[in-house]
């Protein structure tokens, strides 16, 4: 019998680099931000943090980075009696609002990619391809509305040069991720040179083939081909989901960076203690 799984750990390589991702670009209150790994491990010495041992321990990938990991996560639960409002800086208008007991939702687009991380992590426990597919689509769900929340802001601040996305004028999010991330950054883009975006390419394929426009009638794919694609969400819709934030100049919310930051998943064999 074989079963997919995540390793224990994280290699050290990829904790430095996500410790560093984390200080220059994590939705933490460091000032000024360290430009450079060198920087990063400069600022642990000012706190007397020996960054060797410090990168040993973050390769804990299940556990928080200390000193720059914001804990806070998206839905808020608001207790009997209690309210809570979300207030749009732009102009002050109240976007929603719960009176307790309750749940509310600060950022919609975040709450779409922790589904979709649970599902791609369920999909390892329970070495199930469908259950990856429920992963792909909430991802990619994930980024269209991140860039739709990005749209709004900007036709609010740009009434003269909107962009749409309506019934009379559908626009597909390979447009929204070419067109609209430069024409509202200043020119800055996703870059198609790399593997995030090839990634993403394959994983929206097979969003639109095996669950929107679904027509065959079974389906089945082996482990070592489910492990590779599981893979490939760490690029193809978390790191591609990091760079677009990157375009906008926008910190990166941990569930993301903890999502890039990932093991690889592995196919083992069990003993099949059934005969």
């Amino acid at each position: 019998m074989h079963k997919l799984i995540f390793p224990d750990k994280i290699s050290k390589k990829q904790a430095i680099n996500k410790i560093k991702v984390y200080a220059m670009w994590g939705e933490n209150q460091k000032e000024p931000r360290p430009k450079s790994k060198k920087e990063v491990a400069q600022l642990l010495l000012s706190k007397n943090i020996n960054p060797d041992k410090f990168a040993e321990l973050c390769r804990d990938y299940k556990k928080p980075i200390p000193l720059f990991e914001n804990i806070l996560g998206p839905t808020w639960t608001v207790s009997k009696g209690g309210k809570v409002q979300v207030i749009d800086k732009d102009d002050n208008q109240v976007i929603d609002e719960v009176e307790g007991p309750g749940q509310i939702t600060l950022s919609n687009y975040q709450e779409l990619f922790i589904s979709a991380a649970k599902a791609k992590n369920l999909s390892v426990e329970e070495s199930s391809y469908s259950t990856y597919y429920t992963a792909i689509v909430f991802g990619i769900s994930a980024i269209e509305a991140y860039l739709n929340m990005r749209a709004s802001k900007w036709n609010k601040s740009n009434p003269n040069d909107l962009l749409e996305d309506t019934k009379e004028k559908k626009v597909s999010l390979e447009h929204k991720i070419e067109n609209w991330i430069p024409a509202m950054c200043n020119g800055n883009k996703v870059q198609k040179n790399i593997k995030e975006w090839s990634y993403f390419k394959e994983l929206k394929k097979i969003r639109d083939d095996k669950v929107i426009h679904q027509k065959e009638s079974s389906s089945g794919i082996d482990y070592y081909n489910l492990a590779e694609l599981i893979n490939k969400f760490r690029y193809g819709i978390a790191k591609l989901l990091g760079q677009i934030h990157l375009c906008f100049g926008q910190a990166i919310p941990a569930c993301i960076i903890n999502s890039v930051y990932y093991p690889d998943v592995k196919v083992i064999e069990i003993e099949d203690k059934s005969n």
